[in-house]
């Protein structure tokens, strides 16, 4: 296999698989290699939507190459990388749909498989901080014989 130097030429060629990395300001690196064929078992096995070829509305259908990066990145990242709770937060809802109430519905599986998170369970990604209780202390006149 040799390197195809020309875009056009390179692009116009079939994808045989998908690689993504990350280094961090420390010197932390992390790469990841999934075949086409991996890529697509793991489109089959958690995309309802992939796996009816009807449905050619879906992402996996509209862009494959696309929704394979994205996997792959949230793949890395959520394995090797570090993610503020803002990002874990996201992570978790998505391709989630949030309703008025802050319930995230998953719409890429099943129906009777439907996944629901609403705003009153607990989500393992966040973090909750307790604030430590203060004593109210009401201020007083002091007099210089005080101090």
């Amino acid at each position: 296999m040799n390197y195809i130097e020309d875009p056009l030429t390179r692009e116009s060629k079939n994808t045989i698989g998908y690689y993504a990395m990350f280094e961090t300001v420390n010197g932390f690196r992390k790469s990841m290699y999934w075949s086409r064929e991996k890529m697509e078992s793991h489109a089959n096995k958690y995309s309802t939507a992939y796996k009816n070829k009807d449905k050619k509305d879906s992402f996996w259908h509209k862009d494959f190459d696309g929704m394979a990066f994205k996997t792959l990145i949230r793949q890395l990242i959520s394995k090797w990388g570090i993610m503020s709770i803002e990002m874990q937060n996201a992570y978790s809802k998505d391709m989630g749909i949030i309703d008025e109430k802050g319930n995230v519905k998953y719409v890429d599986n099943d129906d009777e498989n439907l996944t629901v998170v609403t705003q009153d369970e607990p989500n393992m990604n966040e973090v909750n901080v307790v604030e430590p209780e203060v004593e109210e202390v009401t201020p007083t006149k002091a007099s210089m014989n005080d101090i």
